[in-house]
């Protein structure tokens, strides 16, 4: 089990690099598609739980793992057969996909749906902190995308050692105190 630190870029789908702070789509995530002087192909759509979106012209895309700037080339590439130069704009509506579980010896274990970049000390804050019989150092990160886990010791971060360990959750990801 590795201790937690810095995580590497993220690789999408199609093998191209995201930079860490860019949201990547999921799968109940609303968003608005706009194409520029066609309001008939402009839609607010949303991700279906296959992780796709269908819009007029292109049918079914998929959406999920992509970011919106990879999204709307997609959709000008698909629109490029029946329109001249589309300017495609993707607008994120609603953040319905970024959630993380966090179960075990907490005050209100379940599921939370995360609005913005969040660490693993803000969401045992959400889930109300620790019951009296939790073990603190050693709670347990498990990273849904890469299939990781990592070791979180509370004790050693509010002593200021292995300041490191406090990294940002990613979508999926269960956060387990023993």
């Amino acid at each position: 089990m590795k201790r937690g630190g810095e995580l590497e870029a993220k690789i999408d789908p199609r093998g191209e690099a995201k930079r860490p702070d860019e949201y990547v789509l999921g799968p109940g995530d609303v968003i608005q598609v706009v194409v520029w002087r066609n309001e008939h192909l402009s839609k607010t759509v949303p991700i279906r739980p296959d992780g796709k979106i269908s819009l007029p012209l292109v049918d079914d895309l998929q959406a999920a793992g992509a970011t919106p700037s990879q999204l709307k080339e997609m959709i000008a590439k698909g629109l490029r057969h029946y329109i001249d130069n589309p300017m495609v704009t993707v607008i994120v509506s609603e953040v319905n996909n970024y959630k993380v579980s966090v179960l075990g010896e907490v005050k209100k274990p379940g599921v939370y749906l995360l609005k913005g970049r969040t660490t693993v000390l803000e969401a045992i804050s959400m889930a109300e902190g620790f019951t009296e019989f939790a073990t603190t150092n050693n709670i347990l990160l498990m990273k849904k995308a890469k299939g990781q886990r990592y070791r979180f010791d509370y004790r050693a971060f509010v002593s200021g050692e292995n300041l490191d360990q406090n990294v940002y959750l990613d979508p999926g990801d269960t956060i387990i105190v023993k």
